[in-house]
């Protein structure tokens, strides 16, 4: 594990502490990645994946701490729509934009 993902790790295991309960016990596997977006999550029944981009190494604590609250709001609305709505939804995702805009939005309330 290199140190920025040790890093992300912490601040990981401090959020889901204190803002997250719901997902404690679950196994987050982090990963770094080069691409258009600051992060992103990927949550299947068998894995859950925070993807990082790797410029997100120059982000300060407090916009290393925003970006992974945000993800794991997507996982906290995933966990809690069950599985076959939590497919659906995540389909309808990656197919419609304005599905797009109003999930992101979700992830902020």
């Amino acid at each position: 594990m290199n140190k920025h993902i040790k890093k992300y790790q912490k601040i990981v295991d401090e959020l889901i502490e204190k803002s997250f309960s719901e997902l404690q016990g679950k196994k987050i596997w982090i990963k770094e990645y080069a691409g258009l977006s600051s992060g992103g999550a990927i949550y299947t029944p068998f894995f859950k994946i925070l993807a990082i981009n790797k410029k997100v190494r120059n982000f300060t604590k407090d916009q290393r701490i925003g970006l992974i609250s945000h993800e794991l709001s997507h996982f906290s609305l995933f966990l809690r729509r069950g599985l076959f709505e939590g497919m659906l939804r995540g389909l309808l995702y990656f197919l419609s934009k304005n599905h797009r805009k109003q999930e992101e939005t979700r992830t902020i309330k």
